[in-house]
């Protein structure tokens, strides 16, 4: 249904209807294997990034995450560092996992053309 010009299903419940009925119940896990390829290591290299950059930038803007104050000046400054580690890590798992998910890509095209 993502895919434009892939007109074979009125809406979700006709796509899961149809795909039962021609696939049955392993339908609907049709490209999972591919899809965990890239998403594990995406997983497994963003969360020590992240934290990597939490400390970074915890660093660099001098807030600990284990101080006990309610300042409205502390408060932003963890959204901004929660905020650009999240993103820096999001920059990093993209750029080393982008093979796998052209990979992943390349399969599902196959499998529809």
């Amino acid at each position: 249904m993502e895919v434009v010009g892939f007109a074979e299903y009125a809406n979700t419940w006709d796509a899961a209807k149809q795909i039962n009925r021609k696939e049955g119940f392993r339908g609907f896990f049709t490209g999972l294997k591919i899809s965990l390829i890239r998403d594990v290591p995406f997983s497994g290299i963003f969360y020590p990034f992240y934290n990597f950059f939490k400390d970074w930038y915890s660093m660099i803007f001098s807030v600990s995450f284990n101080e006990h104050q309610s300042s409205h000046d502390r408060a932003l400054k963890l959204a901004y560092i929660t905020s650009l580690s999240s993103f820096s890590a999001n920059v990093v798992s993209c750029v080393v996992t982008h093979p796998l998910d052209l990979i992943r890509t390349r399969v599902y095209f196959q499998f529809y053309n």
